[in-house]
């Protein structure tokens, strides 16, 4: 015995009810049509198509329903005079192509784990060899290993499928461009999935990194909250290494943020670009038969949607890091007259005025302060989110012209 639910107990209750409405409706409809007074009412329908004297059709003694003739023989000699897996073989050849299509899946076209900070520079440097030694390894082991793997399997099989084959009407005729689309399909499939989990990882890494609100406060103080509760990546050491610099009258870094923002989505592109013109292996297997053009396997390129959106989500990612950077280079702007004064103008300006000698000493007290307070707020390294800023180079730059300006006054007076 078993029960059934509620909700199936209304539903077939429901189910009776309606057939139980046709029905009746049915008999309704035939008794009156059957009636002449009644016929009168119809005259306007065309009911030609209702033969209500019509005998019905016996009902069936099963509920199976009747299959045409099927003869098994002739559609597996058909199967088998077109599929190639009739020939162990070719089923070993193709378990060597996917065999050497695993090791691909091994790889990817962009580095995400770093034990240390590095610049951009070295960090370009690490992704564009990464992604030489991917395209190459597809160009050269790849494509090699599979031509290996197939050309081992079909030597005993000239007759049915000659590698050999130099005459392009006999190869359009055997199964050979059949068992070359199968390896296509193979070597497509594996370069879209190393292509596609490249990308995952290398959005997913960005995407960990610039996790985290920014906040500049001052030269010394930067606010930094991490959005990410995992204790690995909050304590993660900052990632890229820039360094402050006056140079030609005015602060830089010596990566610009715009850099940082552009050349890792750059790089991310140009991967994509890279494996795209890996070519089919037909032309290294058929070596004695001209195919015409070398043909590239499919894969995913930039301008595919998912890839666009990638692309889109770490451009913002990286503005959002990148705009504290430039937010912080402005605090500097202060130091800026400073640093370009002529002190030798500035000198012989303050002697003109013709101070008295507390007022020199003054002066000089002054500047003192000054250094002194430039020596507090301005720090010799800061991380500001996934940057670690060298300021060292300003920071004895702006002390060494303090100290030379306050040698300056001190020889006006000892002049005195």
């Amino acid at each position: 015995m078993f029960s059934l639910s509620s909700g199936l107990t209304n539903m077939l209750l429901e189910e009776v009810k309606t057939d139980h409405e046709l029905t009746l409706n049915q008999i309704v409809l035939k008794t009156v049509l059957q009636d002449k007074k009644e016929q009168k009412d119809f005259a306007l329908l065309d009911l030609s198509a209702l033969d209500i004297n019509k005998p019905k059709p016996p009902a069936p003694e099963t509920g199976t329903i009747v299959v045409e003739p099927y003869s098994f023989a002739s559609v597996l000699s058909e199967f088998q005079s077109k599929t190639l897996l009739s020939f162990k073989e070719v089923v070993h050849a193709l378990c060597n192509v996917r065999s050497e299509c695993s090791k691909v899946l091994e790889l990817q076209l962009l580095v995400t784990e770093f034990k240390s900070s590095l610049s951009l520079t070295e960090f370009k440097r690490i992704q564009t060899d990464t992604v030489k030694y991917v395209v190459q390894t597809l160009k050269r082991n790849w494509i090699d290993g599979i031509r290996i793997g197939i050309s081992t399997q079909l030597d005993g099989l000239k007759n049915e499928l000659d590698l050999e084959v130099n005459d392009k009407k006999k190869f359009e005729e055997s199964p050979l461009p059949v068992l070359l689309r199968q390896v296509r399909y193979v070597m497509e499939q594996s370069l879209r999935v190393l292509v596609e989990e490249s990308a995952s990882t290398y959005t997913n890494f960005i995407a960990e990194l610039t996790d985290m609100d920014i906040e500049v406060l001052a030269t010394d103080s930067v606010k930094i909250t991490h959005k990410n509760k995992e204790e690995h990546l909050r304590e993660r050491d900052p990632f890229f290494l820039v360094e402050l610099k006056f140079e030609d009258g005015m602060f830089v870094y010596t990566t610009s943020p715009a850099d940082f923002e552009r050349e890792p989505v750059e790089l991310f592109i140009e991967a994509l670009v890279a494996v795209s013109d890996i070519p089919r292996a037909d032309s290294y297997i058929l070596k004695k038969l001209f195919l015409g053009r070398l043909m590239c396997l499919y894969s995913i390129g930039p301008e595919e949607e998912a890839m666009v959106t990638r692309i889109e989500f770490m451009k913002q990612r990286l503005q959002g890091v990148c705009s504290p950077l430039t937010e912080y280079l402005r605090l500097y702007d202060q130091y800026l007259e400073f640093l370009n004064m002529d002190l030798s103008e500035y000198v012989r300006s303050h002697e003109e005025k013709g101070l008295s000698l507390q007022e020199d000493k003054d002066e000089v007290r002054r500047l003192n302060d000054e250094k002194a307070r430039i020596y507090e707020s301005i720090p010799p390294s800061i991380r500001i989110g996934i940057f670690q800023v060298d300021c060292q180079g300003v920071k004895q730059q702006l002390q060494t012209k303090f100290d030379l300006l306050v040698r300056m006054i001190l020889s006006l007076i000892a002049q005195k």
